[in-house]
């Protein structure tokens, strides 16, 4: 081991202006000041900085001095500067590329937790699947509730291709997060591999109806997500969506056979849906059937999701329906579409007090909470779920108010019983509500709770911020919000991009930007405070009809001590949220 001094404790950009840093986690106040809008990279960790593990080089070396020691015996005596010129010369170049493949090798990706600081860490490749794992992994006792669960057990399967995958998926979340173009060689060069293996195990009869062979299908199109930079890669995307369908339609309802095949359903279903809503394309019938085998006993996890599947199915049909011609009566899809959004309110009525969330104020925090107030969860995942449903929401309200412009646009007025003036602001008020809900879960979705910590908590693992993606971005691009709301959300999806590795972030805070950018948004009029006091007194009058049990008296309590804080409350749409005041 070799001593390399004291380290510099300031992040990044401040060791590169040479100034003075705070040192605040997560971000310093330099940075968070700057005019130019910079991203704090972050700090290094110092005792892994102290101490150096040159083994190998010296190994090397070593090596080396005995090779030109073999070279002069074979070739004669040498006088000494002409050893000394050959020493230095020969070797030089050859030990100079050996030196940058083992520091490529050994300190490009080291992450916290991976190794003992000093110690010799693991491999590339070994850091890349504990990444992955640890960030894309989670576990539940219930099918639902979890994402990519089944690949815990990876190592019992004796599958080459899913550890291949992993590490492609590792590596890349790795060099987009620490902007290290060596580790992306690597990721794409693991990724070419599993493509290869994935092929190779599709060709055979057996092998593809595999569950194994169905996770691979699914992690290469997962690593198209964390490496989008342009529609190539959402159409490789959409390919490997296919390829996950056509699987299902070979394997069929024996894909429910196994708690394996299961998990591997559920979580293909997921990916599939995000692309038939975002495409406007129908469900593929095999989801639906599937779909419909699932377990759904009363309250628990799978019978909530597969709930909400099911509008998101109806949304799917009439989107596509009404795309290809097949539906052309504005008031009439108006009408179906009304119908669904009552399903979508109503989803899930007789949900566990678990999907219950709180109402935190914190106005200390600008850059992470959206106007000074956040919601606190169960869990993540309940998070993310109820911001599927908010999307979910905003998709029938913009396809509403499509259709009132079709029914404006007619040449002789159609005579309904529907106002279309007073039913499009009803949609834009919904819209800008349930936007205002999914900015409010970002910090929470991010690790922070200042309930229980004055600084950001350990960050949650990365996947459910990709599982909000969808919703966050919709939060910023959609009709009527106010340009803070929009900016606020392309700060955040910068900061998922680049602290978390998801490149799919960036992609969609530079197509936000350039939205804002040519003007290309609607704004609505009015500030959000004052938006969202005057929906507290409309929803005020039916609150305690749809509020859970208990809830209620917590809001009317707080609306006693602050008023101002019990109409926020209730302007952020929950049921059975509760009100804290916080800093």
């Amino acid at each position: 081991m070799v001593f390399r001094g004291k380290p510099s404790k300031g992040c990044g950009e401040c060791r590169r202006k040479k100034i003075r840093c705070d040192q605040i986690r997560p971000a310093c106040s330099q940075c968070l000041k700057s005019r130019d809008g910079r991203l704090c990279p972050g700090y290094r960790e110092e005792l892994a900085l102290r101490f150096c593990d040159e083994s190998n080089e010296v190994a090397h070396k070593a090596q080396v001095k005995e090779v030109l020691k073999l070279r002069r015996r074979a070739h004669g005596s040498v006088n000494p500067s002409d050893s000394s010129e050959a020493s230095s010369g020969s070797s030089s170049d050859f030990d100079g590329l050996c030196l940058t493949s083992l520091r490529n090798k050994s300190s490009i990706c080291s992450f916290k937790g991976s190794s003992l600081p000093g110690a010799p860490g693991p491999s590339v490749e070994t850091q890349g699947i504990q990444y992955f794992l640890a960030n894309y992994v989670t576990s539940d006792p219930d099918l639902c509730s979890g994402h990519m669960q089944n690949l815990l057990s990876w190592k019992t399967t004796q599958s080459k291709t899913l550890q291949v995958a992993m590490e492609a998926v590792g590596l890349a979340a790795l060099s987009v997060r620490r902007s290290n173009p060596i580790l992306m060689a690597n990721a794409r060069r693991q990724y070419a591999l599993a493509l290869r293996m994935t092929k190779s195990h599709l060709q055979d009869p057996a092998q593809c109806k595999q569950d194994r062979t169905m996770t691979a299908v699914g992690l290469l199109g997962f690593f198209e997500v964390m490496t989008c930079s342009s529609s190539m890669s959402m159409k490789a995307w959409t390919n490997h969506i296919n390829g996950s369908i056509a699987l299902l339609n070979l394997r069929g309802v024996d894909m429910l056979d196994s708690e394996f095949g299961s998990a591997v359903f559920i979580q293909a279903r997921s990916q599939i849906l995000k692309s038939c809503y975002q495409r406007e394309v129908r469900v593929p019938p095999i989801i639906l059937e599937l779909g419909r085998r699932l377990p759904r006993t009363p309250n628990s996890s799978c019978s909530i999701v597969n709930d909400l599947a099911d509008s998101i199915y109806r949304l799917c049909e009439l989107r596509a329906s009404i795309r290809d011609g097949s539906l052309t009566d504005p008031y009439t899809n108006i009408a179906s579409l009304l119908e669904l959004d009552d399903a979508v309110v109503n989803w899930g009525a007789e949900r566990s007090s678990q999907w219950d969330y709180t109402i935190v104020f914190d106005s200390t925090k600008p850059s992470i909470i959206y106007d000074d107030a956040y919601a606190v969860y169960h869990t993540h995942w309940i998070a993310g779920v109820w911001n599927v449903q908010r999307a979910t929401r905003i998709f029938i309200q913009e396809a509403i108010l499509a259709q009132i412009d079709e029914m404006l646009a007619q040449p002789e007025p159609i005579i309904t019983t529907l106002d279309p003036q007073s039913q499009r602001s009803r949609s834009l008020a919904i819209i800008c509500e349930t936007a205002f809900d999914i900015c409010a879960s970002v910090p929470y979705l991010l690790g922070h709770d200042k309930r229980y910590d004055e600084q950001l908590s350990s960050p949650a693992p990365a996947v459910w911020a990709y599982f909000s993606l969808p919703a966050i971005y919709l939060a910023g691009s959609t009709l009527g919000v106010p340009q803070s709301m929009r900016l606020y959300v392309l700060g955040r999806l910068r900061h998922i991009g680049h602290s978390l590795g998801i490149q799919e972030s960036l992609m969609m805070a530079a197509i936000l930007q350039s939205k804002i950018d040519e003007g290309k948004v609607e704004e609505l009029e009015g500030l959000p405070r004052q938006f969202r006091e005057e929906m507290g007194r409309s929803v005020e009058e039916s609150y305690d009809k749809v509020c859970w049990d208990g809830a209620w008296e917590k809001s009317s309590q707080n609306e006693e001590q602050d008023p101002e804080c019990a109409a926020g409350g209730m302007y952020f749409g929950g049921w059975g949220q509760q009100v804290v005041s916080s800093g």
